[in-house]
């Protein structure tokens, strides 16, 4: 996170504090910077315990991926179909006759196309050629998970800026437009995109009980 973006984190503490817990535009922005900072702490203390991540819809392969050593484990799974495909603990080392790295991005394209995968089944050692298509998937992530997706998300960034373009409340209602852009190192690429969430607040108005997210992700993959 840039200079200029730790400062008015700081300085939005320091107004939630003083101005009390009610959630504003304010404490929506500090709650933006603490996601994308990786801050843990800071985001849970937002967030409802009933709460809960809706993500827009996709089409990939359904699942969501954590890389360690020379592999993508499987950590959720979203499809319908999930027996027959992955599980939580699979792991991938290989799509499209590629060998998956930290920069791997998960294949998407039209609903029914066929990726080539190559994993072991988890708690088995003996590798599967498995061809998989790719679905729509809508999935959700509840608190555990949220948190557990912004810290290893948050990893992948050297830096990165916020550009909130607007912040409607109403009600129990937050609309949030921004514009976030990041790098991966000193003076890297920069990988930019746009998103629009629907914050949903519980009856005071004081915590987070669902996120709602429309941004399309072709935007952001297609940078790679």
């Amino acid at each position: 996170m840039s200079m200029k973006f730790r400062f008015i984190h700081a300085i939005l503490l320091v107004c939630s504090f003083l101005f009390g817990k009610k959630i504003n535009k304010d404490r929506i922005t500090d709650f933006l910077i603490s996601k994308y900072s990786g801050d843990t702490l800071e985001v849970k203390s937002y967030l409802a315990e009933n709460f809960y991540n809706q993500h827009a819809p996709v089409i990939g392969l359904g699942i969501n991926v954590a890389y360690k050593d020379d592999h993508l484990l499987v950590v959720d799974n979203f499809r319908k179909d999930s027996t027959d495909f992955f599980r939580r603990g699979d792991r991938i080392y290989e799509i499209n006759n590629k060998i998956v790295s930290e920069e791997t991005i998960l294949p998407t394209g039209t609903i029914g196309s066929l990726q080539k995968v190559i994993l072991t089944k988890f708690q088995d050692s003996s590798f599967s050629v498995v061809n998989v298509p790719l679905v729509e998937v809508y999935y959700k992530e509840k608190k555990r998970e949220f948190l557990e997706s912004i810290a290893l998300y948050s990893e992948n960034w050297y830096d990165f800026d916020i550009d909130i373009e607007e912040i409607v409340i109403q009600k129990d209602k937050i609309v949030l437009n921004y514009r976030w852009e990041g790098s991966k190192e000193n003076n890297g690429q920069i990988f930019i995109f746009h998103s629009v969430e629907i914050i949903s607040l519980n009856r005071k108005k004081d915590k987070i009980k669902k996120i709602q997210t429309f941004w399309t992700e072709d935007l952001f993959k297609n940078q790679f």
